[in-house]
């Protein structure tokens, strides 16, 4: 017998590292992927900006946050569980469901633009053609993250960033004949079509019977909860226009676009982290990944919160000398972006196991106080101001989840 457990010792020893090497492989293709996207979405947004002109680009800018937090709001927490789908007893039904849950958002989008263009609320020709392109985009990039979701959850993680990096790259070729309006539509109605298409052939392919609508409302409650925390938060910038005006507003606005690339790591390393955890029986385990997950967010968050300092030169070097205002939110954003990817980590455990409603009404809470303060504080103190509320609300968040993880861990390893 001790010489069995000798031999054995070597064995696990080689899975444990194998395993460990398997995720990092994966994080670091995820990470690649999101980067080479990010990338190319940059170069679209400039030829766009470029080829619409200030006017349709603002339209087509509302159109998009619009459509963005509707679909957001319609998927009902489904895309999250889809990340999780290896721990789920009825996978084919909940793609069923999926399928179901976005061919209506799309259909009913279709139908208000059908509405819209019919009554004679936007003026004929290209400015109706830019609401449809626009929604269409819109409808793309939901449904394409849904896809990059489903497919990072099987653990495709080479077919996930390659087709999100396609779209992208697909999207730039209409502007090799020039930057015109006709180019500009041709790149959102790509975009849109295939995100779209992606999305259907994906989940039709996985689905099976839907699961019945009253248990799918029951068993996303949390989940909605915690997906419209972010879409609410997106409002904070319509917010601050509202009560400070478009000056701070835009100062705001332009900030809290550095966030992205900072989220770039955390997100592609949870979307690898859950659906090992998710997929895993052994809570020991499931605990080492939540650990070593927690570890690299501190990491990110200690070099966030030390690089804030650098928040001036950062304002000049990616928004420029007229930006300079903005250097206090570009700091508060960078300590921010610590605090939200510890939080990311504790999400990730959550979507992984079980997520207790009090995880949903905290993001909900935590989302509407942002909108409230950033409208309140931002017009009374301004730039300053709003570097206090982005860190202040990321800490509250982060305590809330904590505190739940403490109460909720020992049933749901």
């Amino acid at each position: 017998m001790p010489g069995l457990a000798i031999q054995r010792c070597p064995r696990k020893t080689s899975d444990v590292t194998s395993r460990r090497r398997s995720i990092l492989r994966r994080v670091a293709i995820s990470f690649g992927g999101r980067a080479g996207a990010a990338v190319a979405q940059a170069f679209l947004l400039a030829l766009l900006a470029r080829s619409l002109g200030v006017d349709d680009f603002g339209t087509y800018a509302v159109t998009y946050a619009t459509c963005m937090f509707g679909f957001g709001v319609l998927d009902y927490g489904l895309t999250v569980r889809a990340l999780a789908a290896r721990g789920i007893e009825d996978v084919r039904g909940l793609f069923g469901a999926l399928a179901i849950f976005k061919a209506a958002a799309f259909l009913l989008a279709m139908v208000v633009v059908a509405i819209i263009l019919s009554t004679g609320l936007v003026a004929s020709g290209p400015p109706q053609l830019l609401l449809f392109v626009s929604v269409l985009s819109a409808a793309g990039d939901a449904f394409g993250n849904t896809s990059l979701v489903i497919q990072q959850g099987e653990r495709r993680t080479w077919s996930a960033t390659g087709w999100q990096l396609i779209r992208r790259l697909l999207a730039l070729i209409p502007f090799a004949f020039g930057l015109t309006l006709t180019t500009a539509f041709a790149c959102l109605a790509i975009l849109g079509i295939s995100g779209v298409v992606i999305f259907f052939v994906l989940a039709i392919r996985r689905a099976g019977r839907p699961t019945p609508l009253m248990s799918i409302l029951r068993a996303n409650h949390s989940s909605f909860l915690v997906g419209l925390g972010p879409n609410i938060a997106q409002l904070d910038s319509a917010a601050l226009g509202a009560t400070a005006g478009a000056q701070v507003a835009g100062l705001y606005g332009a900030s809290t676009r550095l966030a992205a690339p900072m989220n770039l790591v955390v997100v592609s390393m949870m979307q690898v982290a859950v659906p090992e955890m998710a997929g895993d029986t052994d809570p020991n385990r499931r605990a080492q990944i939540f650990r070593a997950s927690r570890r690299t967010a501190l990491g990110l968050a200690a070099a966030f919160l030390l690089g804030s300092p650098l928040a001036p030169v950062i304002t000049e070097i990616m928004l420029g000398d007229q930006f300079g205002e903005a250097a206090p939110i570009v700091g508060g954003v960078m300590v921010a972006a610590g605090f939200i990817a510890i939080s990311q980590a504790y999400l990730g455990w959550f979507n992984a196991t079980h997520i207790p409603k009090s995880v949903g009404y905290s993001m909900l809470c935590s989302a509407v106080l942002r909108v409230i303060a950033c409208a309140t504080i931002g017009a009374i103190w301004g730039p300053w101001g709003l570097a206090l509320v982005l860190p202040v609300t990321a800490v509250l968040t982060l305590t809330a989840l904590h505190i739940i993880w403490l109460r909720t861990r020992s049933t749901m390893a």
